[in-house]
């Protein structure tokens, strides 16, 4: 029998499963972030391979592991053929491919073909599978450009915070929610706001949605600017594709906050059609480990896969009382 691995890893959260051919999933494994801009490519690497090693403890004795695919943020575009070349020393694994997490969005809607997808999430970018190679555009790292994603929503928003406390900008509800948020004043827990990083502030982008709802000038001008940067990337599609698309939209920005998805649907070009992904991301990772072996997942295979893996998941979330950030007890 045939075991197989697929990752989908995040910024914020790596998931990871064994299945079989059949879709029978065996077992889920939940950590941290891989994107190796936020925790270097070495942290990368060891919660990648924890990951798998944890999930080929469920192989039967005298079995073997016949296929991995991994979608992982910024592991692969930023350190071309570092996580492969670890990841194949450390398991022999002949069928391995590893891609951005983009194409996981695609392959869960519409198998192993051309198409398009936006993510805003912790990060934001736009992939297109083209020709069979996936490319991406925006998500160039915290530093440099990642607009319309959790992080930067949250980032401005704590711009605008501070600068509404010293004088130096408009008055804002979006001090308040921060504090609300924080449970305390923000300016006292500097060092907790810069050792958490990317992640933490990620979350700080329901304040931009909440001053919004509430009709907060500041909040809104946050809120725009980060709609027009992601109608920007699908402009981009619009360009390189030059024909109406589907554009496969994932992250959690846009299942956590409708308005958001809705504001950008409103903005994009007309050949542009976006599509909320309303599968799994790692149901598409696993569609992709699966066309490592040149099999074409069908009806049946996401039946199997869909239960079983909801099943394995519903326990995990029972057993860590609701707190999908907390990987330790999952598992317990």
């Amino acid at each position: 029998m045939n075991y197989l691995i697929a990752i989908d890893g995040g910024g914020t959260i790596t998931e990871s499963v064994l299945f079989t051919c059949s879709g029978i999933v065996l077992s889920r494994y939940i950590t941290k972030g891989v994107n190796a801009l936020d925790v270097g490519i070495e942290k990368s690497k060891k919660r990648i391979i924890d990951s798998i090693n944890h999930l080929t403890i469920s192989i039967p004795s005298g079995e073997s592991l016949s296929s991995i695919y991994g979608g992982l943020a910024a592991c692969v575009d930023y350190y071309p053929g570092v996580m492969h070349s670890y990841i194949y020393a450390e398991t022999g694994c002949r069928n391995l491919r590893l891609e951005g997490d983009g194409g996981n969005f695609i392959a869960a809607m519409q198998g192993h073909s051309d198409g398009a997808s936006l993510i805003a999430g912790t990060g934001s970018s736009l992939y297109l599978r083209s020709n069979d190679t996936l490319q991406r555009y925006g998500g160039w790292g915290p530093i440099i450009d990642t607009e319309g994603s959790g992080y930067k929503l949250g980032l401005h928003a704590f711009y605008a915070a501070f600068r509404s406390l010293d004088g130096r900008g408009p008055r804002t509800i979006l001090y308040d929610l921060i504090s609300e948020q924080m449970g305390a004043r923000p300016e006292d827990h500097l060092p907790e706001l810069y050792e958490k990083g990317r992640p933490y502030i990620s979350t700080f982008a329901q304040c931009v949605m909440t001053g919004k709802r509430l009709g907060d000038a500041v909040s809104c001008n946050i809120f725009n600017h980060g709609v027009k940067c992601l109608s920007e990337l699908v402009e981009i599609g619009c360009r390189v594709l030059n024909k109406s698309f589907n554009v496969y939209t994932g992250g959690g920005l846009f299942t956590r906050y409708p308005e958001y998805w809705n504001a950008l649907n409103s903005t994009v070009p007309k050949q542009a059609k976006l599509i909320p992904v309303n599968t799994e991301p790692i149901y598409g990772a696993a569609v992709e480990s699966l066309w490592n072996l040149g099999i074409i997942p069908d009806k049946l295979f996401k039946e199997n896969f869909m239960l079983s893996y909801k099943k394995i998941a519903e326990d995990q979330k029972r057993r860590c009382g609701g707190n999908a950030l907390d990987f330790e007890s999952i598992y317990k």
